[in-house]
């Protein structure tokens, strides 16, 4: 696994965060790692990733300050679920991978470099 130079992620976690990004500009500022990897699937037409690394991709992006996670849902009616948000230095890190993914020479379809300049929407 090589670290890509510039923002200094592999390109997992570029698609991670720029698709974390995407769903934030959206609306959707609170996920879990099973909703960000059906997103990805479905805009990929195929599974993007297997579950093990999207964890650890989420697990080094927390570590190094890019996501906050808290656990909120109710355990009692079964695995309570870790979800995740970007922080401000990740909502800076997810823009610098949207763009980087953008500018592959062939980037992924669902890439869209106006979503690195999109302002989110404030959350409540």
């Amino acid at each position: 696994m090589r670290r890509r130079a510039g923002i200094g992620l592999v390109r997992n976690e570029s698609k991670i965060l720029a698709a974390a990004l995407r769903l934030a500009v959206t609306g959707t500022v609170h996920l879990y790692g099973y909703e960000l990897f059906a997103q990805l699937s479905e805009w990929e037409g195929d599974a993007p990733m297997n579950h093990g690394t999207l964890y650890r991709c989420l697990r080094r992006l927390e570590q190094r300050g890019l996501f906050l996670t808290s656990t909120t849902d109710d355990p009692s009616h079964g695995p309570a679920r870790v979800f995740y948000e970007l922080t401000q230095t990740g909502v800076e890190a997810a823009r610098e991978a949207t763009v980087e993914l953008a500018s592959e020479a062939i980037p992924p379809a669902w890439v869209d470099v106006d979503i690195a300049h999109t302002r989110l929407r404030p959350t409540t």
